[in-house]
């Protein structure tokens, strides 16, 4: 019988997998207890925020989904936590996904 061993490349390849998955379900967790009822307003995708551009739309929603409320302060520096993660290529919808959740598009009229 031969014994199975993990070299330490295999285990930074397993590693590497559990990272993106952990991140996605703290992103589904926020998004999940945000309260729907608070009243929205529309601005755009600031430059600064270059993991959200070229999705589809240019303006967004704040509060976001996470309940950031000020572009300045949470949601231009929480953005960037989040490009290591879109880096790793774990899934082709992951940028939609988290832009969706951190600059949802804003559909107020």
């Amino acid at each position: 019988m031969k014994k199975q061993h993990q070299t330490a490349g295999s285990l930074r390849r397993e590693a590497s997998m559990f990272f993106p998955v952990l991140m996605m379900c703290s992103l589904l967790n926020a998004a999940l207890s945000f309260d729907l009822g608070q009243s929205t307003r529309c601005v755009s995708i600031p430059p600064e925020m270059s993991v959200c551009h070229d999705v589809g739309y240019s303006e967004m929603r704040l509060p976001n989904f996470l309940g950031h409320t000020s572009l300045e302060n949470e949601v231009i520096p929480k953005s960037e936590d989040w490009r290591p993660l879109l880096q790793t290529g774990c899934h082709p919808q992951a940028r939609t996904f988290v832009c969706s959740l951190i600059a949802p598009v804003c559909l107020d009229t």
